[in-house]
């Protein structure tokens, strides 16, 4: 019985070109499985880009920008139970509002975010002593915060 011709199988039907694109086909999908699913012209293009800009690195790479909500800020912070980092957050919100490397850290904003004064105190000495920015204490007015130049987010003629 096996050496009878069968009309309806589907290799007596085929024709030599789709046998070849069908063979291809599979070359091409076992090529990809060996290459992390690429096709190999896409690969030989990305090694010769990735030569190319070998050693650069972006600037994107190290300093991304993100925009999120106070609400955002808050609600994470309540989450962690960490509040000492909403100081951190506002004062490089400041600095990017303000346009001006050193700002003052008042009370009122913070309160509405969830931040007490003696939480503000804590948080700033804190990344003073990290050496995050420095803090020129003030009586009976608010602190002053310097940040270095690393954090400016807007061009220097502007």
């Amino acid at each position: 019985m096996n050496d009878e011709f069968d009309p309806f199988d589907i290799e007596n039907v085929r024709s030599p070109e789709a046998a070849a694109a069908e063979a291809a086909l599979r070359a091409d999908r076992e090529a990809r499985k060996r290459n992390g699913g690429m096709p190999p012209e896409l690969e030989t293009k990305l090694a010769a880009h990735k030569a190319k800009g070998e050693g650069k690195k972006s600037k994107r790479d190290e300093d991304w920008f993100v925009m999120i909500s106070v609400r955002g800020i808050v609600d994470g912070a309540k989450a962690l139970r960490e509040k000492r980092f909403v100081v951190w957050l506002y004062v490089l919100y400041r600095v990017f509002k303000d346009k001006r490397l050193t700002v003052a850290i008042g009370n009122a904003v913070l309160k509405q975010w969830g931040v007490s004064k003696r939480t503000k105190i804590r948080a700033l000495q804190d990344y003073e002593r990290a050496g995050l920015f420095s803090v020129e204490w003030r009586d009976g007015k608010s602190p002053l915060v310097t940040v270095p130049e690393r954090y400016r987010v807007w061009s220097a003629e502007g």
